[in-house]
C-alpha cells in the first residue's frame, strides 16, 4: 500500500487521498504484525494509539510519512430489531 501510494504521489506530482476502512470485528486478516516490522525498519515512533485509532492499515501510511491525505472509515455496528 505504501509503495502505490507513493508511485501515485510521485506520478501526478499531487498530493492523492487514501481512504481505508478499518475493522477489528470484521477483519479478514491482522496485519499488526506487519506493522511492527514495518514501524522497526523505518525506526518510526508511532504510539499505539494510533492504529487504534487509525487501523493498521493507516498507522503503517503515517509511520512511512507518506504525503497523502488519509481518510478512514469505520462501518457503524449493525443493529437488530
Amino acid at each position: 500500500m505504501k509503495e502505490e501510494a507513493a508511485e501515485s504521489v510521485a506520478e501526478s506530482g499531487k498530493t492523492i487521498i487514501v481512504l481505508v476502512g478499518r475493522s477489528r470485528r470484521l477483519a479478514a486478516e491482522s496485519l499488526s504484525g506487519e506493522l511492527r516490522k514495518l514501524t522497526a525498519d523505518t525506526a518510526s515512533p508511532i504510539s499505539s494509539s494510533v492504529p487504534k485509532t487509525l487501523g493498521d492499515i493507516g498507522a503503517g501510511l503515517v509511520a512511512t510519512n507518506v504525503n497523502a491525505s488519509l481518510l478512514v472509515l469505520q462501518a457503524a455496528p449493525s443493529t437488530s430489531s
